[in-house]
């Protein structure tokens, strides 16, 4: 895997193939705003255990389709979405083989 670092030079090249991989979550502007303001935009952030998720215990070849397919019925979960929380991210194998990290975040209403 490669991993390149987010620079306010890339901003704007990962700003465009964000919006035209996914133009249904962002526009040009809407990724460019996002990316270059990371820390405005984010207010909180949780993690929770992959336990009671569809993802548990299997492993994790692509992790935006296992986001895209993410279910569970933890009340804690629950309580996450329903309050304005989203999954940013999945960290696999983050305490153990097949035992993720669910990363959540919630957007600050500016």
């Amino acid at each position: 895997m490669n991993v390149y670092e987010l620079t306010p030079a890339t901003i704007p090249a990962v700003a465009l193939l964000m919006s035209t991989i996914k133009p249904d979550w962002w526009d040009y502007e809407g990724a460019y705003e996002q990316l270059s303001n990371v820390d405005a935009i984010i207010k909180i952030r949780s993690g929770i255990s992959s336990v009671g998720f569809n993802i548990h215990h299997q492993e994790i070849k692509n992790i935006p389709e296992a986001i895209e397919g993410l279910t569970c019925d933890r009340i804690d979960y629950k309580w996450y979405l329903k309050n304005g929380f989203r999954v940013i991210g999945i960290q696999p194998n983050a305490y153990e083989r097949g035992f993720h990290l669910i990363m959540l975040g919630k957007e600050l209403v500016l």
